[in-house]
C-alpha cells in the first residue's frame, strides 16, 4: 500500500497516517509511507514518487505474460528480502540485506528507483512510532468530574483517564461528523508514559471557575500543558511552577506548543483545574 499525507494537512494530521503506517509495518505489511513536504489535505499524489513505486510493484507482482483478456492473473508474492527500506526520521535508504535499522519500523520500498525517489522528495518524521500496546491507567487519577460539558456529552474518547502518554496520542477531538483530531507530536521525558486526561476541543468555551476536578490516590506531581499562544495565564495557574518544558501538539508542520506547569499534591488531595483563559486560542490537557 502507498500511503501519502501532506505536511500541512490540518484535517487528519500527519501523525495519524504515520501511526497507521506504523501499525501495518509492525504486522509485516509491505506498506510505504510518504510525507509530502508541501500541500494540505487531499493534495494530489507526488508523481515523482508514486510512479516509480507503482511501476516496481506491478513488475514484481504481475506475471510477465499477463493477458487480462484471459481473466484475472495470479499475482506473485512480495519478497521482503529483495525490497528496500527507508528510515522514517533520517530518510536513509538501503536494500534489505544492508539495512541497519529495524525493518518493522521502516517504510517498505519495492526497489532502488522507488527508494531513491522516496528519499529525495519525503519529509522526515520527527519521532519514531511509539509503543502502541494498550495499558490500563494506574489508578493514580480517580473521581474525575468534568464541568466543562454536560454529563451526557462525555462520550467517546474525550474526558477519559488514559494511560501511557506518548507521541501519536490524540486529544481535543469533537463529536461532530467531521472530527478534527489533534495529535501529540513531542512529549517531555518527565511526563512520558504517565496517566493523563484526554480533553475535547469544546473546553475552550468554558468560562466557569472549576473546569474539572479529580483526586490523586497517592502523593503526586500533577502537570498541566497550557497553550503558549495565551500570553496572560489564568489566575488559578499562579501557584503552579513553570517547568520550562513544552509539549508539542497539533498537525505536523502546524504544531502548537503547550507550556508545562507542575504542582505537588499529597495523597488523597483534590486537584482543581480552572478555565483556559483567553479564547478561542486556548487549550490544555
Amino acid at each position: 500500500m502507498f500511503l501519502q499525507t501532506a505536511a500541512d494537512d490540518d484535517l487528519l494530521g500527519i501523525a495519524m497516517g504515520y501511526k497507521f503506517h506504523g501499525y501495518g509495518r509492525g504486522q509485516g505489511a509491505p506498506w510505504t509511507y510518504f510525507c509530502r513536504p508541501d500541500g494540505g489535505h487531499a493534495v494530489s499524489l507526488k508523481r515523482e514518487v508514486a510512479e516509480p513505486w507503482l511501476e516496481a510493484v506491478l513488475a514484481q507482482r504481475l506475471p510477465a505474460d499477463v493477458d487480462l483478456r484471459k481473466g484475472k492473473p495470479a499475482l506473485k508474492p512480495i519478497v521482503m528480502d529483495k525490497a528496500w527500506f527507508g528510515q522514517m526520521q533520517t530518510l536513509e535508504v538501503a536494500e534489505s540485506a544492508k539495512y541497519a535499522g529495524e525493518r518493522s519500523k521502516a517504510s517498505w520500498l519495492p526497489d532502488k528507483a522507488a527508494a531513491e525517489a522516496w528519499k529525495k522528495h519525503s519529509k522526515g518524521m520527527p519521532y519514531e512510532v511509539p509503543d502502541q500496546s494498550l495499558r490500563k491507567p494506574s489508578g493514580l487519577i480517580s473521581n474525575l468530574v468534568v464541568n466543562a460539558v454536560r454529563p451526557s456529552e462525555t462520550k467517546g474518547d474525550v474526558w477519559k483517564i488514559v494511560a501511557n502518554l506518548k507521541e501519536g496520542d490524540t486529544f481535543c477531538t469533537t463529536g461532530s461528523p467531521w472530527v478534527y483530531t489533534t495529535a501529540v507530536g513531542k512529549v517531555p521525558e518527565v511526563v512520558r508514559g504517565c496517566d493523563w486526561i484526554r480533553p475535547d476541543s469544546d473546553a475552550v468555551r468554558f468560562t466557569g471557575e472549576k473546569m474539572l476536578e479529580f483526586t490523586v490516590t497517592d502523593k503526586a506531581v500533577v502537570y498541566v500543558a497550557h497553550d503558549e499562544k495565551i500570553a496572560k495565564k489564568p489566575a488559578w495557574l499562579a501557584d503552579w511552577k513553570d517547568t520550562g518544558d513544552s509539549l508539542q501538539g497539533g498537525y505536523l508542520g502546524n504544531e502548537r506548543s503547550f507550556r508545562m506547569f507542575s504542582k505537588a499534591f499529597p495523597k488523597d488531595a483534590k486537584v482543581t483545574l480552572g478555565p483556559n483563559g483567553e479564547r478561542p486560542k486556548g487549550g490544555f490537557t
